[in-house]
């Protein structure tokens, strides 16, 4: 219990320490364990209205951040994160255009439709698994080593090399194109 519960920190911890990382992998389990305990720890703290919107505020940036590095396990650029909102916010503009004319009622919907469409993409990066291996947004991260640590790699010479091997295939393999590889084999270089 004591491991679990260790674990469960540290994958909180770390969405804190990458606090506006949007390069990336996220697992599921370091997205999951971030998203659940800050409706919970929201859901407590808004009771106390300044502390609940501060608490609200400090979570936003790696909120967001997570979710994209979530996107990215899934092989989807963060931007798709944009599109509830981007539905929201045309209901927003709707009932803005419309309020005096008293038509705002069915941007209402829209604005509801648009956090439908926001829970039911937070629902598919909760039970979706990553992709398996590398992708065009990094390496895999397995649940088991949310924090990153490299078990096994003898020196972090060792990863880059092996990073770039593995880069290297997927563009031999056609996973990847040239500029892809271009960009990815910059982002481990840089990463150095």
């Amino acid at each position: 219990m004591r491991d679990l519960m260790a674990t469960l920190l540290e994958s909180y911890g770390n969405c804190f320490r990458k606090y506006a990382t949007f390069r990336g992998r996220s697992a599921r389990q370091e997205y999951v364990v971030f998203t659940i305990a800050n409706f919970i720890l929201s859901a407590i703290l808004g009771l106390i209205p300044v502390v609940g919107g501060i608490f609200g505020l400090i979570i936003i940036i790696p909120g967001i951040a997570v979710a994209v590095r979530r996107l990215h396990d899934l092989n989807k650029s963060g931007w798709w994160l944009l599109a509830p909102y981007g539905i929201m916010l045309i209901g927003l503009i709707g009932i803005a255009a419309t309020v005096e004319e008293g038509r705002a009622a069915v941007w209402v919907w829209v604005i509801a439709l648009g956090g439908l469409a926001a829970l039911v993409m937070s629902i598919w990066m909760i039970f979706t698994r990553g992709t398996i291996g590398s992708n065009r947004f990094g390496d895999e991260q397995n649940d088991d080593n949310v924090g990153g640590n490299t078990m096994g790699k003898s020196s972090a010479a060792d990863d880059v090399r092996d990073r770039l091997v593995q880069a290297k295939k997927m563009l031999d393999d056609g996973v990847i194109s040239a500029s892809e590889y271009e960009v990815m084999r910059a982002n481990i270089i840089k990463d150095m």
